[in-house]
């Protein structure tokens, strides 16, 4: 089996985040700021490009098999009615992909699990923010400061940009692109938030704001929430990798 380093186009690379706390603040299935406890894990140090996930529908056995979407009916569904998949709206091989929907981000984690043998899902928003914010408690990756330096956002570009367009953006652990550019898919639902389950059609919460968001949206703790069925171009995800005998 390939790894996922081997199979997937630079740039790509995994960036391991120590175990540690993260506050999530209140809304949907939280009723009040929370704490939660996160495991050890590696998580993408850039959004999924569009050059990655032509990798995966161009693949053989990748986007032309809808089994990837049989974790659901909602998913299976969505996949029967578009046997071509969107196109991303910005083009450049080094741009995050965009036009994406929740249930093609978690069909892209099966697809390369399964090729690779590794554990890769859609980050849940714990691991996500834990990954954008560390120790810190910054309100953004960087620090507690806005600059158009440092991110995309507020339609001051016009697009999307390539993934390494921002390097002082980086978080404390080295994370890039975790505001701005695009919005991230998480895997939790926004009303029941259950980490396990992908059925069902509840909004799920993205993380991170996007090229055209107001800065204050882009804040490592705010959260957002849309349909799984959306698709627009400013949203894309990327991945974790779960680390062996930690759960």
């Amino acid at each position: 089996m390939p790894t996922s380093t081997e199979l997937m186009p630079q740039p790509f690379e995994w960036i391991t985040i120590p175990a540690g706390d993260v506050a999530i603040e209140a809304g949907g299935y939280l009723d009040n700021r929370t704490i939660f406890y996160v495991h050890e894990f590696q998580i993408a140090k850039y959004p999924i490009t569009n050059a990655q996930f032509d990798a995966f529908i161009n693949h053989f056995d990748g986007y032309s098999n809808p089994k990837w979407w049989n974790f659901s009916d909602e998913a299976y569904e969505w996949r029967a009615n578009r046997p071509q998949m969107n196109k991303s709206h910005f083009d450049g091989a080094d741009n995050p992909r965009d036009s994406v929907s929740w249930f093609d981000s978690i069909a892209f984690t099966i697809w390369l699990t399964e090729i690779t043998g590794e554990s890769i899902i859609v980050p849940y928003e714990q691991q996500w923010q834990r990954a954008a914010q560390g120790d810190t408690g910054y309100i953004y990756p960087w620090g507690n400061e806005m600059d158009e330096a440092f991110a995309n956002y507020g339609g001051n570009m016009g697009k999307t940009t390539p993934v390494r367009q921002y390097p002082k953006g980086v978080s404390p652990y080295d994370v890039m692109d975790m505001a701005g550019n695009v919005r991230e898919w998480c895997a939790t639902g926004w009303y029941n938030g259950n980490q396990d389950i992908l059925a069902g059609s509840d909004s799920r919460i993205l993380r991170g704001g996007s090229w055209f968001t107001a800065g204050f949206l882009m804040r490592s703790s705010f959260r957002f929430r849309l349909n799984p069925d959306y698709i627009g171009n400013d949203n894309g995800f990327r991945c974790v990798r779960l680390i062996p005998n930690i759960t």
